[in-house]
């Protein structure tokens, strides 16, 4: 897991200097499918939060089936393994804290459905969305436009909040 950090790190202040953005731009982790899952993961990790503004996980799978977490680790809160010793995406979610997250699921999607994501995800909060896409798979298929439209708000309501507190630029 710290690998992790440590490559969104690289990515993130790679990614700034390519854009000639001032190092202090907050960043706003995204991903689809696996790489929803590491957005999730990434956006836990303390030491990465400072560089942060929030999260977008479309079509957030249940378990992270590429990052095993080491034993030393597994105790930590919001952090539930399946039996094969790969974390829990929507558990790990606590991780967070007060960083602000998207969930963007479709209702036909064959790993997590929309409805279930809710179940998993719970209800909305100041700092917690989770949309669902009328689509029939994991794909988005027939809901595409939907997908975008959440998308787009989902970025405008991460950037419409005040950071929190704890945030501090290194």
């Amino acid at each position: 897991m710290s690998e992790v950090e440590e490559d969104l790190r690289t990515a993130i202040v790679k990614a700034k200097q390519a854009l000639a953005l001032p190092e202090n731009t907050p960043t706003i982790l995204s991903g689809v499918s696996r790489g929803a899952s590491m957005a999730v993961l990434g956006a836990g990790e303390k030491k990465l939060q400072p560089l942060l503004a929030g999260a977008i996980a479309v079509a957030l799978t249940r378990e992270s089936d590429y990052l095993l977490v080491p034993e030393s680790e597994a105790a930590q809160p919001g952090i539930k393994l399946d039996e094969k010793g790969g974390m829990l995406t929507y558990p790990a979610i606590e991780r967070l804290g007060p960083l602000p997250i998207a969930v963007t699921q479709a209702e036909g999607d064959k790993y997590v459905p929309a409805p279930e994501a809710r179940e998993l995800f719970g209800p909305d909060t100041p700092t917690r969305r989770l949309y669902a896409v009328k689509a029939s798979n994991h794909g988005f298929r027939g809901g595409r436009d939907e997908l975008l439209r959440d998308v787009d708000d989902a970025l405008s309501w991460i950037a419409s909040l005040p950071p929190p507190e704890s945030k501090t630029t290194h």
